[in-house]
């Protein structure tokens, strides 16, 4: 085992504690990227407020942002979230991306949050409370689908996933995508099922593989 390794998981093994969270604060930003600074409030006793900067834009939320900070590049390795972009999070989970992209779309831009399972809108809505910049930021209790209809949709917080009709859309807007495809659906793998589907529509795409789990189906004029 080597030795961040080794930090790593005699932190994880303390009892919890605020010398614990003060432990993995100094060892995430000794970690972490030049551009990616982390802080944390107390409240009272161990309820924290964690505090993230990300390219000189703040953020709050209610967990920790050590594992997530380098999918904030990920979903943007193509392209960049620029000052008045509209952008689509149909799959918000508990708006961390979403959050990001409002700091980087500004007031001329808007970031509509589509996140149908009740736990995560819980998480998300109680994450943008301690973000009162959110004006162009809004949650909607849904999933993004071809109709109106009623569809099968079985919640289970942070994993639960959706599927997205969006062929006229594609046609119409030619949007930038950054699709989390690490996921099985009918034990066949997410990325090989929207590799044909952009395939079929004559889209430029291309599926990334960052470290050992997350697989990102990007596609869209950016490439």
């Amino acid at each position: 085992m080597n030795v961040k390794k080794s930090i790593k998981k005699t932190i994880r093994s303390l009892p919890k504690s605020m010398i614990k969270e003060h432990l993995k604060l100094i060892w995430y930003n000794i970690l972490a990227d030049r551009r990616i600074k982390y802080k944390f409030f107390q409240k009272e006793g161990l309820n924290v407020i964690y505090e993230t900067i990300y390219e000189d834009l703040t953020f709050f939320t209610n967990e920790p942002l050590y594992a997530i900070t380098p999918d904030l590049d990920h979903y943007q390795h193509f392209y960049k979230v620029k000052q008045g972009d509209i952008v689509i999070d149909g799959d918000a989970n508990v708006g961390i991306l979403g959050m990001l992209f409002s700091k980087k779309v500004g007031d001329n831009g808007f970031v509509y949050c589509f996140e149908p399972d009740r736990y995560n809108v819980d998480e998300l809505n109680s994450n943008s409370i301690l973000n009162t910049h959110l004006d162009n930021y809004s949650v909607h209790k849904e999933l993004l689908w071809r109709e109106a209809a009623l569809v099968g949709f079985q919640e289970a917080g942070p994993v639960a996933s959706s599927v997205e009709g969006c062929r006229a859309i594609i046609e119409k807007y030619r949007p930038n995508f950054a699709i989390a495809s690490h996921h099985f659906v009918d034990g066949k793998p997410t990325y090989l099922k929207l590799e044909e589907f952009f395939r079929q529509l004559n889209y430029p795409y291309i599926t990334k593989r960052f470290g050992c789990y997350e697989i990102i189906n990007l596609a869209g004029p950016s490439l």
